[in-house]
């Protein structure tokens, strides 16, 4: 499954100035894709919608324009991910099932499709 996600932000500063993106975000985790990539809404879908407006919104347009930062951003933004959908240690008391077990890092990548700023 491919998450793509398309956004305009407003950037900081600047009066009528934009970042336009597009991400596409590729899974390890089959099952985790499918929720965020369901038709239907569910709470995956929204979380990852949140967490990537999150790390884009308040830039600034010095920050969107250099392309290091862009790569800042998209580390930034894959960390993030990881860190939110990874798979919680089991309860006390409960073991481990070995037939369903997930990744560590469930996202395997976040690509940047689509980067420009619009004035």
């Amino acid at each position: 499954a491919v998450y793509v996600y398309k956004n305009n932000v407003n950037l900081e500063g600047r009066k009528n100035a934009y970042l336009v993106v597009e991400f596409n975000i590729l899974f390890r985790d089959q099952e985790l894709g499918k929720l965020v990539t369901s038709d239907k809404p569910t709470p995956e879908n929204s979380i990852m919608r949140a967490l990537i407006l999150e790390a884009i919104s308040g830039k600034t347009f010095e920050e969107v324009a250099d392309l290091e930062a862009r790569e800042i951003i998209r580390q930034d933004l894959l960390e993030r991910l990881n860190e939110k959908f990874a798979p919680k240690p089991p309860k006390e008391g409960e073991k481990e099932d070995p037939k369903h077990k997930k990744p560590k890092k469930p996202i395997k990548e976040v690509l940047v499709v689509g980067w420009a700023i619009a004035q």
